[in-house]
């Protein structure tokens, strides 16, 4: 079971914070979903590229996928790119099983 709280963050163009959390028979675990995402990017996005808009976690299916945007690129206009990391939940916490940066063709 999983548990999802979303909240709107006043004044940024309607970003959201979701938390997650697993449970076992002591109680609630945070899924630090967010923070396993940000790690990840770091070290996955070629120098340059950005990940523009939040969001892109998808509890349901336990994936993570975004377009990619150069540093100072307008909104409208991501590369074409994308990156997509792929969960599971193991032992109540989520666990990457493959992570993937896709250049444009």
């Amino acid at each position: 079971m999983i548990l999802a709280s979303t909240d709107l963050i006043s004044g940024n163009g309607g970003r959201r914070e979701e938390l997650y959390w697993s449970f076992d028979k002591e109680g609630p675990i945070p899924l630090v979903a967010n923070d396993k995402i940000g790690e990840i990017l770091k070290k996955l996005l070629p120098k340059g590229l950005i990940i523009m808009n939040g969001g892109g976690f998808d509890i349901r299916k336990l994936i993570y996928s975004m377009a990619v945007w150069r540093e100072g690129a307008p909104r409208c206009c991501p590369t074409g790119s994308s990156i997509e990391m792929k969960f599971v939940l193991k032992d109540h916490l989520l666990v990457v099983v493959s992570q993937s940066y896709k250049e444009k063709n």
